[in-house]
């Protein structure tokens, strides 16, 4: 009798490496979500990523844990960088697609997250690639907190 034992890093993995994108929603209408954003006065987190980048689908699970338990306090959008064919309505409410408005916004090097208001402009600066793991959530959370602190601060001018 012959018995093959595999190492837990060549075992067959226990998930999906596809990503399910339940929990961050690609952007279709940045227009509305600015309008969304200026009349709660809540921040909208951006989250560029890649399909063939190892580090974003990382990188997105802890973006799950965060807009679940963060979701009332900003709205969180995907980008797809490198994605031609998916349409997008930025800011301004002009036509456009996730690849071209990856690069305006500077989010082509993946994953990068920002929090922005509503009128698309940077509120902090962004989280790019995927620093300690071990701090990730708390960076995420940390962003969030400084866009809606940016918020407050622009309100009681």
């Amino acid at each position: 009798m012959l018995f093959l034992i595999v190492s837990p890093a060549f075992a067959a993995p226990t998930e999906p490496i596809s990503k399910t994108h339940t929990e961050i929603p690609p952007a279709t209408d940045l227009a509305a979500d600015g309008a969304w954003s200026k009349t709660t006065r809540k921040p909208i987190l951006l989250y560029f990523e890649r399909r063939e980048c190892p580090y974003c689908v990382r990188a997105q699970r802890y973006l799950e844990s965060v807009a679940q338990s963060r979701r009332d306090r900003a709205r969180f959008r995907r980008i797809e960088a490198d994605r031609a064919d998916l349409p997008l309505i930025d800011f301004q409410g002009n036509p456009t697609h996730h690849a071209a408005f990856a690069r305006v916004m500077k989010g082509t090097l993946t994953p990068t997250v920002m929090v922005v208001d509503g009128d698309g402009k940077p509120l902090a600066p962004p989280l790019i690639g995927l620093p300690d793991e071990s701090f990730y959530s708390y960076y995420l959370e940390q962003l969030i907190e400084d866009g809606e602190a940016q918020l407050q601060h622009a309100a009681n001018r």
